[in-house]
C-alpha cells in the first residue's frame, strides 16, 4: 500500500511512532511517566475551563420554604393614591388590618389562626426560633460556668495534697 492510498485513519507500522492505548504517542514525551496522581496531559482540565460547568444543582425547596419565598416576593400596591412596592406578606397584613378597622374581622381572624400553623411549618417566627436557640445556648453556657465555679471553689476549699506524705525517702 502506498502513502497516497493510505487513509488518514490508518496508523503507520513504525512501532516508535504508534499511539499507545491511552492515547499518547511514544515520542511525544518519553520522560513523562503516567501513573498515580499523574494523568495524561491530554486528559487534564483545560486552563480557564471549569471542571463542573453547570455547577452544583439548586436545592429543592420544601413546601414551607416555597410558601415563605412567595410571601417575600414584591407586589405593587396602591396606597393613599400612590403606587408602592412591598412584600406580599406586608400587603396581606395591611389589608387584614384595614378591613379590621372598618369592622370586618374575618380576614384578621383567619390570619391569626394561620400564624401558629405557619410557625409549625417553620415559615413564620424564625425570629422566635432564633431567640429560643439563643436561650438554649445561654442556658448551656450558664451550666458550664456554674460547674467551673463549683470546681474552682472545691479546689480552693480542699487542702493541698502532699506528695511526700507517707512516702519513704532514700
Amino acid at each position: 500500500m502506498s502513502k497516497d492510498n493510505q487513509s488518514k485513519d490508518d496508523k503507520p507500522n513504525n512501532p516508535v511512532e504508534t499511539d499507545q492505548p491511552n492515547g499518547q504517542s511514544n515520542k511525544a514525551q518519553p520522560d513523562y511517566k503516567v501513573g498515580y496522581r499523574r494523568p495524561p496531559k491530554n486528559s487534564r482540565f483545560k486552563k480557564g475551563k471549569s471542571g463542573n460547568p453547570r455547577g452544583r444543582p439548586k436545592a429543592k425547596m420544601s413546601m414551607a420554604e416555597l410558601f415563605d419565598h412567595e410571601l417575600q416576593r414584591p407586589v405593587t400596591v396602591e396606597e393613599d393614591g400612590e403606587r408602592r412596592r412591598m412584600s406580599r406578606k406586608e400587603a396581606i397584613t395591611k389589608r387584614a388590618l384595614n378591613r379590621a378597622i372598618t369592622g370586618d374581622f374575618s380576614l384578621l381572624r383567619a390570619l391569626t389562626d394561620m400564624i401558629p400553623k405557619l410557625q409549625s411549618f417553620g415559615v413564620a417566627g424564625r425570629h422566635a426560633e432564633m431567640e429560643s436557640a439563643r436561650a438554649r445556648v445561654t442556658k448551656k453556657l450558664e451550666k458550664i460556668s456554674e460547674r467551673l465555679r463549683a470546681a474552682r471553689e472545691e479546689k480552693k476549699s480542699s487542702p493541698p495534697d502532699d506528695d511526700n506524705s507517707g512516702a519513704t525517702g532514700p
